[in-house]
């Protein structure tokens, strides 16, 4: 399996590069960049968007960027964790699109 630094995104066989450690462990979410306002938005969205829009059925219980907060950022947009960029989900359908590496 070959994955993308969880730092800097360069291809490694494992979650880091050599540079970061090769270390499966990840940085916390601050350290990542999520901070105070994503959990406001969150917490916002979900409590007038409660369901999952993968259409589980389930209720949401967190957020996913769409499109990815990576590339948000890489299209220099100011406010990445605008509720405008959320999309409310389960955590069952965000696990498995993560694994799927979407």
């Amino acid at each position: 399996m070959i994955f993308a630094c969880g730092v800097c995104g360069a291809i490694s066989p494992t979650r880091y590069c050599s540079e970061h450690g090769g270390s499966n462990k990840r940085p916390s979410s601050q350290a990542r960049g999520y901070g105070a306002a994503l959990d406001v938005a969150r917490d916002q969205l979900l409590s007038t968007k409660p369901m999952c829009v993968k259409g589980c059925g389930t209720l949401a219980d967190t957020v996913h960027h769409n499109p990815s907060r990576r590339r948000l950022v890489a299209l220099g947009v100011p406010d990445v964790d605008n509720i405008t960029f959320l999309q409310p989900v389960c955590s069952a359908c965000k696990a498995r699109e993560a694994a799927a590496g979407r």
